[in-house]
């Protein structure tokens, strides 16, 4: 058993994102002939005016960002609650752990030493067993039953910037959210603002929003 931390990191090259604020002048000026001017540097002005300001974020649905997350599982079955998109995962029918697993443990259990010493017990009797699963002949399709949540898992994730706007909303900037979820989107979203700045510059602010009018921060998320 090794523990590990999540992480999670844009994968869409650079090089085509560098296009996308011309990509969403482009499209987005076909509802507003004879309104805006398309010109060299317009695009920037097209995005906030039209697309943030105006709330015509139908136009944002046109253009996809991905996302490669490495996290555990219950943090990946909230991440796969979110649609439209496409997921491409880790499969735990193919790929066999009888070399030893990786997990990622929470914070209130690696900060506890009587919690962190009974989740290494259950872990580790958890991995013993599915060894010997796989020594029995049992497939890892089968063994995989006795693997516990905090399994880590590989997600790819591709929503378009629209969806990634509520992602953001739902699970970065509410406090309600479960730690591990919020800690990924948080710093995803703060990679998705350097990359494509005006898109994603308004969310911050709903931090604030979501602390105030959204209840109790201790409840845990989806």
């Amino acid at each position: 058993m090794r523990i590990i931390e999540p992480t999670v990191s844009v994968i869409t090259p650079q090089s085509h994102i560098e296009d996308y604020l011309a990509l969403l002048e482009e499209y987005g000026a076909t509802a507003y002939k004879g309104v805006h001017e398309v010109h060299e540097t317009s695009a920037e002005d097209f995005v906030q005016r039209y697309i943030i300001e105006r709330g015509h974020e139908s136009i944002l649905e046109h253009l996809v960002l991905s996302a490669r997350f490495i996290c555990d599982r219950s943090a990946s079955h909230q991440l796969v609650r979110h649609r439209i998109a496409a997921y491409t995962q880790e499969s735990q029918r193919v790929t066999s752990y009888a070399e030893g697993i990786e997990v990622v443990c929470p914070p209130d259990i690696r900060e506890n030493e009587v919690a962190l010493a009974a989740w290494k017990q259950a872990v580790e009797m958890a991995e013993q067993q599915y060894r010997a699963l796989i020594e029995a002949g049992v497939k890892p399709e089968d063994a995989r039953s006795v693997l516990p949540q905090c399994v880590k898992t590989e997600v790819v994730a591709t929503f378009n910037l629209r969806t990634w706007r509520h992602v953001f909303l739902r699970r970065a900037l509410n406090m309600r959210a479960q730690w591990q979820i919020r800690e990924l989107m948080l710093k995803l979203l703060r990679d998705m603002h350097e990359a494509l700045p005006v898109v994603f510059a308004d969310l911050e602010p709903k931090l604030l929003y979501q602390m105030v009018f959204e209840g109790d921060p201790h409840r845990n998320g989806e």
